[in-house]
């Protein structure tokens, strides 16, 4: 996986982490505190990422509806928090799941449009040790 790759998905982590979680009040200090969300102690989450061929804009059209409905099929049904593009100009995506298995993302992958039509140069699946966030707690 390419530097630049690796440097969006830790800054999209710590993105995530800045503004996807609960802050409270100390009680002995008074300072501002982040806490993890008791929740998502039984969760297990994965990070998929996609690197893109240098055209994806160009060559995404006809195949980006059905790339959007199976990721939003997913999001329905509890098992991808967020996905999306990243780069600028667009050069990658990154997805986090919640409660699958790898083999349920390794699926995910093989039907997806973008991987089918090329557009995909190459992924991976890495275990994803989520600590606190909004994102975590089950309502």
């Amino acid at each position: 996986m390419s530097q630049a790759l690796l440097s969006r998905s830790y800054t999209l982590t710590r993105h995530l982490h800045k503004h996807l979680t609960t802050r409270i009040r100390s009680p002995v200090a008074g300072s501002l505190i982040r806490t993890q969300a008791m929740a998502s102690q039984s969760s297990k989450y994965y990070l998929l990422h996609y690197q893109y061929t240098s055209d994806i804009l160009e060559k995404r059209g006809p195949h980006r509806d059905a790339h959007i409905g199976a990721a939003r099929q997913q999001a329905d049904a509890g098992k991808m928090l967020i996905a999306g593009a990243s780069g600028d100009p667009v050069d990658s995506a990154l997805f986090i799941w919640q409660d699958v298995s790898k083999q349920d993302i390794e699926e995910f992958v093989k039907t997806d449009p973008y991987v089918k039509a090329g557009l995909v140069t190459d992924w991976k699946i890495q275990p994803y040790m989520a600590v606190v966030g909004t994102a975590m707690s089950k309502t």
